[in-house]
């Protein structure tokens, strides 16, 4: 069995794994996760319940994933398995600076083209992979198993804080989803002015890689938006909360040596 870790910006989420069935998934707050005391706790709640083989993550904050090396030594007795962009995948990966390239968007792009790349009779597809959390990421994977690379963009909170930091009258206001696109208070008209232009400019990102790929194209998306941009974006087929998750699992698979004949 996988214990597999992705720890992003914010919070860091882990999945149990039998093969490709999922039993069971958990969140941390990046701020818990830095307890050694806390997770470890945690973790040994959970560790109780299943024979863990192999522990892996990916990771946008090396901190956290220090941290989490080793609570995963103490509790499990194994080695965490950091997860790269140098790490072997199932992809021909076309991106120009593998070294730049986040672990996390690889590990989505993998998943996207595993569970999503073929049709129901068959027939190999291109997929997009939208990621909308703290940043929004496309991935873009043709039919061949190409990982071309995608985009990357600020969410609704990075747009928020950017505001409040980078002008001298404009306010930090609370996220809530506006009514109208129409503000008729400087809050409302900030928050209108985020979540309507983020909707608009997924959906045209969306459409414009579409027209580039110029092929059918399978749209699956992730993170923390994922439901809300999918409830108003036609061309999102899918919705796939675990979509990173089951990347870590795939590429732990794949870098696995194969079993003794």
């Amino acid at each position: 069995m996988i214990l597999g870790f992705d720890i992003g910006n914010s919070a860091t989420k882990a999945a149990f794994f039998e093969r490709e069935k999922c039993l069971e998934t958990f969140t941390f707050k990046n701020a818990d996760v830095q307890s050694s005391e806390h997770i470890e706790y945690e973790l040994k709640q959970l560790a109780g319940r299943y024979d863990i083989e192999a522990v892996g993550c990916v990771s946008v904050v090396p901190a956290v994933t220090d941290r989490l090396e080793e609570v995963v030594d103490g509790v499990f007795g194994l080695q965490l398995q950091r997860l790269t962009s140098a790490s072997p995948v199932p992809l021909d990966v076309r991106y120009e600076t593998l070294e730049t390239l986040g672990v996390d968007r690889l590990a989505c792009a993998v998943a996207s083209h595993i569970l999503f790349g073929k049709t129901e009779n068959g027939a190999t597809r291109a997929v997009i992979a939208l990621d909308a959390g703290t940043a929004v990421t496309t991935e873009v994977i043709t039919a061949d198993g190409g990982y071309e690379g995608g985009s990357i963009a600020p969410g609704p909170d990075l747009m928020r804080l950017s505001l409040n930091y980078g002008t001298a009258q404009l306010p930090n206001v609370e996220m809530v989803i506006p009514e109208s696109s129409i503000g008729t208070s400087t809050d409302t008209a900030i928050r209108s002015g985020i979540m309507f232009g983020f909707l608009d400019s997924v959906q045209a990102m969306i459409r414009r890689t579409i027209s580039v790929l110029d092929a059918p194209v399978y749209v699956v998306a992730t993170g923390g938006w994922a439901e809300w941009l999918s409830s108003r974006i036609p061309e999102i087929d899918r919705v796939e909360p675990k979509l990173v998750l089951h990347g870590v699992r795939l590429m732990m698979e794949h870098g696995r040596p194969p079993e003794p004949s």
